[in-house]
């Protein structure tokens, strides 16, 4: 089976999801300024969801904390602003991914004890053409018969359990990805004025072509125990582990 590499894949989203033993106070969890060292230039409460979300630049685009009573999601993402034409992408997964990996290593230590980790992210790989990327999936799909040539349409997806390294009993790790080849069109809608005809659609000739993964490594909700102190530092570079390998080497047993 070939591999491919980090450098290929092209981030589209990381995110880092940590599940509280104990429900807290929201009014405690202003984290976003003690983390990236200027205040979120944003910030929504919102008292009947019991959510507090904080928002803000982060290298080239845009980190957001979702507090929740028992739960935290962190979402690294482009800016809607300054989106690039060909792809929705903030650069290279071998570079962001170890960026924001030392981000929240170093937020973790901070965090309530949690029962649950959960790490994901979307990687775009791009592609000649539509069966340019069947090709690709083919090579990180084994299990998966393709036939790149008459394939119009293809989604995979799978869940392949594995026992963490950390050798706690009952402490699993779901591995679910989710893969897809993609053809973006570009097209241009021209709305009459008057309103007595409909819009005319034209399609553009040029298109752009991708492989997706969906990356959700999670620890699984079986498991009962506390993850606290430096076992959830290791549990969470145990799950960006497991996704780069998925990403590098495709949906292994």
């Amino acid at each position: 089976m070939a591999e491919s590499s980090r450098d290929e894949w092209q981030v589209e989203s990381l995110r880092l999801s940590v599940f509280l033993v104990d429900a807290i106070n929201l009014t405690e969890t202003r984290f976003w300024e003690s983390l990236v060292g200027n205040a979120p230039d944003e910030l929504r409460i919102q008292q009947q969801q019991q959510l507090v979300m904080e928002e803000g630049p982060f290298l080239n685009g845009r980190l957001r904390v979702e507090a929740r009573s028992n739960r935290f999601d962190w979402r690294f993402f482009p800016d809607p602003k300054n989106l690039p034409y060909e792809l929705p992408v903030l650069g290279p997964y071998a570079d962001l991914e170890s960026r924001f990996q030392d981000l929240m290593l170093k937020w973790l230590p901070s965090c309530p004890p949690v029962h649950r980790v959960a790490y994901g992210g979307v990687l775009l790989l791009p592609a000649e053409g539509l069966p340019d990327a069947c090709r690709k999936l083919k090579d990180l799909l084994p299990a998966v018969e393709i036939d790149p040539e008459n394939t119009q349409d293809l989604t995979y997806r799978i869940n392949r359990r594995r026992d963490s390294r950390r050798s706690i009993e009952g402490l699993k790790i779901n591995r679910l990805s989710t893969w897809s080849a993609v053809q973006i069109l570009d097209t241009v809608i021209d709305i009459p004025a008057s309103g007595h005809r409909p819009p005319k659609v034209t399609q553009l000739p040029n298109s752009r072509n991708l492989c997706r993964l969906e990356l959700d490594i999670n620890t699984v909700p079986e498991f009962v125990g506390e993850l606290d102190g430096n076992l959830v530092l290791e549990i969470f570079n145990e799950l960006v582990d497991v996704g780069n390998e998925i990403a590098t080497k495709g949906d292994v047993p």
